[in-house]
């Protein structure tokens, strides 16, 4: 991350939801732990989808992404795609993601990440890997900080998309001490 220099991503393929495809992209290193990404993704079956992001990392112990990504999805068919039929995503999809981690004074570190979708589908048509991972994205912000033989830390989750059911969780503290 960081480094000055432009780079183009050509990924050609095939996938019988998506028809033939080209995954394409322009990175940019913007320098000063900076770089950016900018991608325009086309699929015969799916239509054009188009994407900015831009990550950071700094020497002070900030670091973290910003994303989105928009596709006018024309593919959109229950048949097909085994929605549910009262379930059937709009057109127009989008994804929006935020994280960031840095450290805020006396040994501490906050954390969190933020997940605007359109739909409950939208990671598992367009970012399989990582639905397989996690298919329910998390909404969080966390503070935590180590000692000798112990940390603590405090974090809250909460539901952004309505359509999951990850539960809402008040600030939680927890204290761990190590044999």
């Amino acid at each position: 991350i960081g480094e000055q220099g432009i780079g183009l991503i050509f990924k050609p393929g095939y996938q019988s939801r998506m028809g033939g495809y080209l995954l394409s992209g322009l990175t940019y290193g913007l320098g000063g732990g900076r770089d950016g990404r900018t991608l325009v993704d086309y699929r015969t079956v799916r239509g054009l989808a188009v994407g900015q992001e831009f990550e950071w990392k700094t020497s002070e112990g900030m670091e973290g992404m910003v994303h989105g990504y928009y596709a006018q999805d024309i593919g959109v068919d229950y048949y097909k795609n085994n929605y549910p039929t009262n379930r059937v995503p709009d057109e127009g999809r989008y994804r929006i993601v935020l994280r960031h981690a840095q450290d805020v004074g006396l040994g501490w570190r906050m954390r969190g990440e933020m997940n605007y979708l359109s739909d409950e589908f939208v990671l598992e048509d367009f970012y399989r890997s990582e639905y397989r991972r996690t298919p329910e994205p998390l909404n969080y912000l966390a503070f935590s900080r180590n000692f000798g033989g112990s940390s603590l830390s405090a974090w809250a989750r909460w539901r952004m998309n309505d359509f999951y059911s990850t539960v809402s969780r008040l600030p939680e503290v927890r204290y761990d001490y190590y044999l």
